[in-house]
């Protein structure tokens, strides 16, 4: 079960299917090879409840359990009502909600199991709570099983009845946290441990997750950070007792740095950004990187013969030899996954901190299906032609895929490898920053602009040195969106002029081509190049491969504009049959202007006719439009 956790955890539990695949980090490579299928496993643990003197499966697995089972074989009482059940019971609970998550069809076929497990675990966990209590100075580890235990019910769509169960535990991490926060800057050891104060930190998380948005949580994690060994381990912490044979449940330091990790550092660190994200990992990083080298150095390679015990690592608490053990190495695995967000998430946030961020809303109002996303984006957008319908081949090639894949729970979401860049050409006004800034917001990336000066920053003469250090920032993003504006320079044709005609800018065209690559191949983010003139535009830049679309974006045409007026519902239909063909050749916030009737309006259509008329032609040969299409776009422009 602890296994299971572990899986579903670092994001390969798939419910149906094997998993065969290689997972790296900068300390290990795993070759991973499961090959249980979710439906066996749920199987398994029923099937292992044949026991006719146990009422029902779920209390067969309390009772085998180590730490349940002993008691009740040498005693026989019924110890299944004591706490340190919630041990084996938060294991239950979470490996079944790790396997039937995200699978309609297994939710249906066991929905009586599931029942049964919901209704036994309420009665169990409503005994703890009423007979159990754990003060300040005592180990806050059973208020972390229990606070486990009613999460994955309501998971589990459990009732909300314990909303108030939660609160009390909230009440009771925050004295444990209080008491020893209280106690950090004593000289008693005795009395302070910070083992018992990131386990309250972290079952705190749990019940509210914007405690991480507190100065306070950054301020306790610093004192257990600075209670860490050299080594990378911490002291033994208080042991959990609440067992009337004496016995111990061990507190192994990679727990203390799972409960750490778990608290600190979340998935969603590699698509948002604010400082309190690079502060937190920076605080917990360089620790975590010693538990880390730690790990690295206390891998068992298992080579007893006929020892069915595989690779792995036990607790540092026994140090066993030719030994591991299961909950520790999948506690193990679900640390490194954390470590491994934590340094992406370090690069990426320094990388958006060096380069600048144009535009970012963070927002969880995203759309649960594709349809729904579709419609969110037809009302953000207006596709400004018939012709070429840009929004529609943005959708299909680019948008679509990422939101299928954050539908689908993925936890890096990388564009498809024919979906990360392009090319936004077209007349002036036409909407071309607009359009892009509305599609990085729409996937709630953010929005990084490239201009001019990020390359010229320390003068003409260290073009090459400072393009290089720009593109190494580009490459450590992920989940963002980079706009190439006004670069027309750097991506100039080195053909169709002579060298004292090009500006200094033009000469790292050549330079660019595979960085351009490189950026493309690794398909971390989206990048796009907004130009008015794609005819100048070096034919090694533009060919595919480079970049994927090259879309006209152009001015909003008649089905465009009248959207566009019926999104002003106060106006007459006769005022509104009235401003359409009055604004014919407006850009967008030209048609909203006149509909608006603000004064100093005018429009820019003089300009636009004579980009038309002098550039027209030549653009539309320099696209990858079909010839009707380019027919169809010059009759218009006339």
């Amino acid at each position: 079960m602890h296994s299971i956790l572990a899986l579903q955890s670092i994001g390969l539990w798939l419910n149906t299917v094997i998993i065969n695949s290689k997972v790296q980090t900068p300390y290990f490579v795993f070759d991973t090879t499961f090959s249980e299928k979710a439906e066996d496993m749920l199987h398994a643990m029923l099937n292992a409840s044949k026991d006719p003197d146990v009422d029902n499966w779920v209390d067969f697995l309390l009772i085998n359990s180590s730490h349940v089972g002993q008691e009740n074989k040498e005693t026989g009482e019924n110890k299944l009502f004591e706490p340190r059940t919630a041990i084996v019971l938060e294991l239950v609970l979470g490996a079944w909600v790790a396997v039937i998550s995200n699978n309609s069809a297994l939710k249906s076929n066991f929905t009586q199991q599931t029942h049964e497990l919901v209704a036994r675990s309420s009665e169990l966990l409503d005994s703890y709570l009423k007979h159990f209590d754990c003060k300040p100075g005592e180990t806050p580890s059973p208020i972390s099983n229990l606070t486990n235990c009613i999460l994955y019910l309501k998971e589990l769509n459990y009732s909300d009845e314990n909303n108030d169960a939660l609160n009390r535990l909230e009440e009771i991490f925050d004295q444990h946290i209080n008491y020893h926060m209280a106690r950090s800057g004593s000289n008693s050891t005795m009395s302070f441990d910070p083992v018992s104060l990131a386990t309250a930190l972290s079952g705190k998380v749990k019940i509210q997750s914007n405690t991480t948005n507190d100065l306070f949580f950054q301020s306790c994690l610093e004192v257990i950070m600075n209670a860490q060994h050299p080594n990378g381990c911490w002291d033994d912490g208080i042991s959990i007792t609440y067992s009337s044979t004496g016995d111990v449940v061990q507190q192994p330091s990679v727990g203390v740095a799972v409960a750490i990790a778990e608290a600190a550092i979340h998935p969603s660190y590699l698509l948002d950004y604010d400082e309190n994200i690079g502060k937190i990992l920076k605080i917990v990083l360089p620790g975590l990187r010693k538990t880390a080298q730690y790990l690295q150095d206390t891998f068992q390679v298992v080579n007893v013969p006929d020892f069915k015990i595989v690779d792995g690592w036990s607790s540092d608490r026994t140090r066993k030899k030719n030994y591991s053990e299961a909950w520790i190495t999948a506690l193990v695995n679900r640390f490194f996954y954390r470590l491994w967000i934590a340094e992406k998430a370090l690069l990426r946030h320094d990388s958006l901190t060096k380069l600048g961020i144009k535009k970012f809303k963070s927002t969880s109002s995203k759309s649960k299906t594709l349809e729904d996303s579709r419609s969110r984006w037809d009302s953000i957008v207006i596709d400004p032609d018939e012709i070429t319908k840009p929004t529609d081949i943005v959708w299909n090639k680019f948008l679509m895929p990422i939101l299928q894949k954050e539908i689908d729970n993925q936890i890096v979401v990388k564009p498809d490898k024919s979906g990360v860049s392009l090319i936004v050409y077209g007349p002036p006004g036409s909407g071309k920053t607009f359009f892009i800034e509305k599609m990085s917001e729409f996937i709630d990336w953010p929005l990084v602009e490239i201009n001019p000066g990020h390359f010229i920053k320390n003068g003409l003469e260290l073009i090459e040195a400072t393009t290089r250090e720009l593109f190494d920032l580009l490459n450590n993003l992920n989940h963002a969106v980079v706009f190439f504006d006004e670069c027309d320079e750097l991506f100039r044709t080195r053909n169709s002029e002579t060298s004292n005609a090009r500006s200094i800018l033009s000469f790292a065209t050549a330079s660019m081509l595979p960085k351009l690559q490189k950026l493309h191949d690794s398909h971390n983010i989206i990048f796009v190049l907004g130009t008015n003139y794609l005819s100048t535009m070096d034919s090694a830049i533009v060919r595919p491969g480079r970049f994927d679309e090259i879309i006209l974006f152009d001015r909003p045409d008649e089905n465009a504009r009248k959207i566009l007026i019926d999104k002003f519902p106060k106006l007459s239909p006769e005022r509104k049959a009235q401003i359409l063909p009055e604004t014919n050749k407006f850009t967008i916030q030209e048609v909203i202007a006149y509909i608006k009737e603000l004064s100093g309006f005018q429009s820019s259509v003089i300009d636009y006719e004579k980009w038309c008329q002098e550039n027209g032609k030549k653009e539309i040969e320099a696209s990858r439009l079909g010839i009707d299409q380019q027919k169809a776009i010059l009759k218009k422009w006339k």
